[in-house]
């Protein structure tokens, strides 16, 4: 388990640098951010001196360098839209990013749970072809796709939701179940395959032979057992 979470942990630095690269590149080649900083009309004169108070003077590698360095020191430069710092703008919104990621974590996991038990207990029956079909497609949907599909239909069309903002439940619900459907069909599919091990163990055949109830078993020695590690498993996937 260590090991895994380690070998998460890195990944996701390796995504951060990866991500932080290309939207520096990205910035600088999309075009000089300080005409998006000056009045329109700004003379040749003053483009140079902001260059130079941005260091956008400076050759591309050393710019480079330069922003690694002050991400890993916690400084992650000025915001150009909002002309604020720009972990302050993040800091601001970390409110929302949380409660968005804590919803989708408990639909995820709640509905997987449900989802990954019933397709373990009713092995080889349509119920189970249906739940791993469901879990499958739900792996194989890119995120985006679905957001924007969700949107279309039950903000667009039907009108149910908001298209967007922030502050009711209403605009939490379509964001929620667009990040939930992975974590829920990866817990549904751990969770089938580690019941199913379980359920194979010396305990729970002993359980059984003491004449325990089968929801008591599945309940209090199988699936107690096997919930923890795999939602784990499923919410750092």
């Amino acid at each position: 388990m260590t090991r895994y979470a380690a070998a998460k942990l890195a990944e996701a630095l390796i995504a951060i640098w990866g991500v932080l690269t290309i939207v520096f590149f990205v910035t600088r080649i999309l075009g000089d951010p300080t005409l998006l900083l000056l009045p329109v009309g700004a003379t040749p004169e003053q483009v140079a001196q902001l260059q130079t108070v941005l260091g956008l003077d400076r050759p591309l590698l050393e710019q480079y360098g330069t922003f690694l360095l002050q991400v890993v020191q916690g400084d992650f430069g000025r915001s150009f839209q909002h002309g604020r710092p720009a972990l302050d703008v993040v800091i601001e919104r970390m409110p929302a990013t949380m409660q968005l990621a804590g919803a989708a974590i408990l639909l995820g996991v709640l509905i997987g749970a449900v989802a990954g038990t019933i397709a373990a207990l009713m092995r080889g029956t349509v119920a189970e072809l249906i739940v791993m079909t469901i879990a499958l497609l739900g792996q194989a949907t890119p995120v985006f796709w679905l957001g924007i599909m969700l949107i279309l239909y039950f903000a667009v069309e039907l009108g149910w939701f908001p298209t967007g903002g922030y502050g009711t439940l209403g605009h939490l619900v379509l964001p929620a179940v667009t990040l939930a459907v992975f974590i829920t069909a990866s817990i549904a599919r751990l969770l089938r395959s580690s019941l199913l091990d379980i359920l194979r163990e010396d305990y729970v055949r002993t359980a059984r032979a003491k004449g325990l109830k089968e929801r008591r078993v599945i309940l209090k020695h199988a699936l107690r057992n096997a919930l923890v590690p795999v939602i784990t498993l499923g919410t750092l996937q």
